[in-house]
């Protein structure tokens, strides 16, 4: 999942600054064979200034404000599980 995020062109990308969620939708997708699906990724906050990223694949017809708002309340959870670490 890391490299759908690290080899995509930033001018292709929807994404919300506020809380590092982004949205590719089907052509958007930089591999072939998911040019049918969409993905969204949230980065969270390791330590010593590290970052992770977590992801849904989905339909292009999916429910994405739900699927942010699960990837928002995840990436909370995983910037607190990290940050007490």
């Amino acid at each position: 999942m890391s490299g759908l995020v690290n080899d995509k062109d930033d001018s292709d990308k929807t994404e919300d600054d506020n809380h590092g969620i982004q949205v590719y939708i089907g052509n958007e997708t930089p591999v072939e064979s998911m040019k049918d699906c969409s993905v969204v990724t949230a980065t969270y906050e390791l330590q010593d200034g590290m970052k992770g990223t977590i992801g849904i694949i989905g339909p292009k017809r999916m429910d994405y404000e739900k699927v942010v708002d699960t990837l928002k309340e995840m990436q909370t959870h995983l910037d607190d599980v990290f940050k007490k670490t």
